[in-house]
């Protein structure tokens, strides 16, 4: 038997050494999923007059990217050549709908045009996903990331496999990924049967289908074609765009089509087809549909070997009698139970009976549905991610079936040769039901079934029993997660999840799993998300849990500190700073007091010590995050010079760079910026030049080279706009800066105070949807900094209506302190002292930010310290109403280039629902918290503030104000 570096040695021979192990990327894998899935439909597919048309149709649609076109080279991916329609129109449209009722052939057709499409345009990035195939495939959440990770591979010869995927994103900020990264280049994007997406984390069903994740509008260089059916609420969705042309499937009339499609799959020469059959299936109204005719073809082919030539022919007609492809489903599935259970007599027949939508009499299925068939169809039916057979096997036999080994594997082999074409292996060796009218005629029969039939529920408890006893050798950790949580909440078993996710064992497991499989970060964070609102405790499970973890003596210290890190990161997902800064602590401790650190746990530790300078970032505790960064840095020069530790150096510079320059330590910024641009992995990543001007725009700011650093700052935007959307935080932060810079030099005319306005409504925008999706404390208090500065800005304005506004933003600011802060708190109490004094007219009070470290006194009775604490313990949410409107368009069609500073000041900036954030060295970069501030001294050499460092260090202040001109 060969090895398993045998066997990848000769794949490689002939399909040449994958990037990364088959074995070690779930993204990977579901590509490999798709792929297969799409061959598949092509072996499958018949020629016809009507499909010829569709194609033709297709063809059309993606006429603009593959005619009247010329070949560019990428800046950046030089083997890639692209193709960029040079008379596209802002008009046409951009989403192809292709519907029908289940079982028209969508799928097929779909798949046929693409295979023949690739085929004959190697040069245009084509991207599929068909949904189905696999747990991940129905995800929305997965479907973003995986396209966006392709179109930035395709487009800028980046993988996301070079960013942490353990961090969960929020969902808006994936809608802007998406969107994005759709304006990189000309792409044409295929979405098989969208009426297959599930709930998602941060979206119920009905919002998935709703489409809240699809932007408003995608460019005209972007061509998407999108399947579903007539009864699903996408297909509704879809219809009110403006963007989408409908495509309805024909109906199959010719009769020589039929006849080709049930040959084809009754494969089988030597069997003849009776034509009065014939003559009777094309009379049914059903036979337009190919997923009818494929099913009673791949009937023919199998009952006649358990049935006599009589039998079959009386089966046939009873299937040619049903109305509905469902009833067609239960008559097949009894045949299949009545057949292959070898307990019941095979000339039964078949119980007449219909099933329609609206109700299934199923009592006469009481004494058929029974069986290790029916069981078996059932387990299939049921797991969250298909079963191999190994473990339908193991199931079967714990249930009690199959004496005889030998029985075992013939009984198997026979049913598996019924129910292949519509029960398939998929790529990873599960077994998994591939119609969705099999699994809705499965649905019926376990909703409806009674008496000795198992319910839906004793087959979940079934499956959760098997895996949690299984072996590793059969059932593997990650098929463990897969499996027995979904169960687990499937039957409303909290307490027995919460045990399961708390165990040591298991949350050991999925620390060494999460960055292999990204779709488990989600699938935890979701589940404890469900425990939390049952009353569950997320940081006493995980402190109780470290506290097992260190009296078992089967686990390690290096175990010990990966589930801490493990921990660690789950709680920061739910703002709990101070439980994550103790853990991240006690493992820091525990690694100073280690005597030999290879690599793997210097690894361990340059994370944790990475951990702990980004959250000390977010709890505005500079020093401690000085601190930490340099012996991050300290400790990346033990290690080799891997992509990750450059991933980590990097983001830890860029934050060491604002500290300094928010402590006012200019001398040390040229030479930390030019360390900065050094790390191999900035001339790597599409946005990294984009960051380095950002942060010397900060740099000429603090130098007051107000010009240069305006230079920088629209350079700066340019590039994030063209990477990251307009909608991205880090696109709000450039903004923010530069509307400050504006609101103190270009403010003297109309359109200067009409831009100032513009941007800083865009980074209210951002910040509210942040504030509102993402519930923490800290992203409030940064919204009512941005209230302040927006409303100190139209208090300068000569209308009164404008001022008056100004004074509305002021008191939501104050509102959300007093959310936060409670009334009790000193702060509150002098927030309604200084609601007394008259501003101009009107009884109002302007906050006023507060840099730390600052010497000016404080009007305030609480010192600012005490303030950020009591900021920091609270938990309070401020109301914030949620906005209506649907996820937008991106502004910008430009790619990322600081060379190439595209910046519209006449284009009115949009202000969408959803956000994206990925930072220039991953997810867990926190520049986007860290703004410079004045130090104490330098005040005097410029005449501006360069910005606000910390926003969240705001204490309300009376501030005087001059009388505006009348």
């Amino acid at each position: 038997m060969m090895m398993r570096n045998d066997w990848e040695a000769v794949i490689n021979q002939f399909y040449g050494d994958p990037e990364y192990p088959v074995a070690g990327r779930q993204d990977l894998l579901d590509l490999r999923c798709h792929e297969s899935h799409g061959r598949a439909l092509c072996d499958w597919f018949v020629p016809s007059t009507q499909a010829t048309k569709i194609l033709n149709i297709f063809n059309t649609f993606v006429h603009p990217i593959t005619h009247h076109t010329k070949c560019e080279m990428h800046s950046r991916n030089r083997e890639a050549h692209f193709k960029c329609d040079l008379g596209s129109k802002e008009s046409e449209k951009s989403v192809l709908l292709v519907c029908g009722e289940r079982g028209c052939g969508k799928s097929t057709l779909a798949a046929w045009w693409l295979q023949t499409f690739c085929r004959e345009n190697p040069d245009v990035p084509v991207i599929s996903h068909f949904c189905g195939t696999s747990t991940s495939s129905t995800d929305v959440r997965s479907m973003l990331r995986q396209l966006t990770g392709e179109l930035q591979r395709v487009h800028y010869d980046w993988d996301g496999i070079l960013e942490d995927a353990t961090e969960l994103e929020p969902l808006h900020q994936m809608v802007q990924a998406f969107s994005a990264a759709v304006r990189y280049g000309p792409c044409v994007l295929l979405l098989d049967g969208i009426d297959l997406l599930t709930e998602t984390f941060g979206l119920s069903v009905q919002e998935v289908k709703e489409l809240k994740w699809l932007p408003d509008a995608l460019p005209p260089r972007c061509k998407c074609i999108i399947t579903t059916t007539f009864s699903d609420l996408t297909y509704k969705s879809l219809n009110v765009r403006t963007d989408v042309h409908t495509l309805t499937c024909p109906d199959l009339s010719d009769p020589s089509i039929h006849r080709s499609i049930l040959l084809k799959h009754l494969s089988l020469p030597c069997k003849e087809l009776p034509t009065n059959v014939f003559q009777r299936i094309a009379a049914k109204k059903l036979c337009h549909l190919p997923a009818f005719l494929a099913l009673l073809g791949t009937e023919m082919r199998s009952c006649g070997v358990q049935r006599e030539k009589e039998e079959e022919i009386e089966l046939l007609e009873e299937y040619i009698d049903v109305d509905s492809m469902p009833e067609l489903w239960v008559k097949v599935i009894l045949r299949w139970v009545k057949d292959y259970n070898g307990s019941s007599s095979r000339t039964q027949a078949i119980s007449h009976c219909k099933v329609t939508s609206d109700a299934t009499n199923t009592a006469l299925f009481t004494e058929d549905l029974s069986g290790w068939v029916w069981d078996t169809l059932c387990l299939i039916h049921l797991s969250h991610a298909g079963l191999t057979e190994a473990e339908i096997l193991a199931l079967l036999e714990d249930l009690g079936y199959f004496g005889n080994p030998k029985d075992e594997v013939l009984e198997w082999a026979r049913l598996r040769s019924a129910f292949w074409p519509w029960v398939q292996e998929k790529a990873n060796g599960h077994l998994t039901i591939m119609h969705q009218s099999f699994s809705q005629a499965m649905n019926l029969l376990l909703l409806d079934s009674r008496g000795q039939v198992k319910s839906q529920n004793v087959f979940n408890q079934i499956l959760a029993d098997f895996f949690q006893k299984s072996s590793l050798q059969l059932c593997s950790w990650v098929r463990k997660m897969e499996e027995i949580p979904w169960h687990l909440m499937q039957m409303g078993s909290f307490k027995e999840l919460h045990s399961f996710l708390s165990d040591p064992v298991t949350v050991e497991a999925l620390s060494n799993k999460l960055e292999q499989y990204p779709k488990l970060t989600t699938d935890v964070i979701h589940y404890w998300t469900l425990l939390r609102d049952r009353g569950f405790d997320p940081a006493s499970s995980f402190q109780f849990l470290m506290f097992q973890a260190c009296r078992m003596e089967d686990l390690d210290e290096r175990t010990t500190w990966r589930l801490s890190l493990f921990c660690a990161k789950v709680l920061l997902c739910f703002g709990e700073s101070h439980q994550t800064e103790e853990l991240l602590l006690q493992t820091d401790r525990i690694f100073r007091r280690g005597e030999e650190l290879d690599r793997d746990i210097l690894k361990l530790v340059l994370k944790v010590q990475h951990m702990l300078a980004n959250l000390y970032v977010q709890m505005h505790r500079l020093k401690d995050a000085e601190m930490y960064c340099h012996k991050g840095l300290e400790t990346a020069q033990y290690l080799t010079d891997s992509t990750e530790v450059q991933l980590i150096v990097g983001q830890m510079l860029c934050c060491l760079c604002l500290i300094l320059l928010e402590d006012g330590r200019l001398y040390a910024v040229p030479g930390l910026l030019k360390e900065i641009s050094s790390v191999r992995h900035m001339s790597d990543h599409p946005c990294s030049e984009g960051t380095v001007l950002f942060l010397k725009a900060i740099h000429k700011m603090s130098l007051n080279e107000l010009k240069e650093a305006e230079r920088c700052l629209q350079a700066a935007l340019s590039s994030r706009r063209g990477w990251y959307g307009s909608e991205h935080r880090l696109v709000a932060e450039v903004e923010e800066q530069l509307a400050d810079l504006w609101a103190d030099t270009q403010s003297d005319t109309e359109w200067e105070q009409r831009k100032i306005v513009e941007l800083y409504l865009h980074v209210l925008s951002i910040k509210e949807t942040e504030a509102q999706t993402l519930h923490q404390v800290n992203l409030q208090k940064d919204l009512a900094v941005i209230l302040v500065k927006f409303g100190k800005f139209l208090l300068r304005s000569s209308s009164k209506a404008e001022r008056r506004e100004g004074l509305d933003l002021l008191q939501r600011a104050s509102d959300i302190r007093i959310c936060i802060l409670g009334h009790e708190h000193p702060l509150t109490r002098e927030f309604e002292h200084l609601s007394n004094t008259n501003v101009i007219g009107l009884r109002k009070f302007v906050p006023e930010v507060i840099r730390p470290g600052s010497n000016r006194k404080q009007s305030l009775r609480a010192s600012p310290t005490a303030s950020l604490l009591q900021l920091q313990q609270t938990k309070s949410k401020s109301h914030i109403p949620r906005p209506t409107t649907r996820l937008s368009r991106t502004s910008s069609d430009v790619r990322p280039s600081p060379d190439n500073p595209i910046y519209s000041q006449d284009e009115t900036l949009k202000r969408p629902w959803m956000t994206f954030q990925v930072s220039v060295f991953g997810p867990q970069s926190d520049i986007r918290t860290l703004l410079p501030r004045e130090k104490a001294g330098l005040h005097t050499s410029r005449p501006r503030s360069v910005g606000r460092c910390f926003p969240e260090r705001c204490i309300i202040q009376e501030e005087a104000l001059k009388p505006q001109n009348q």
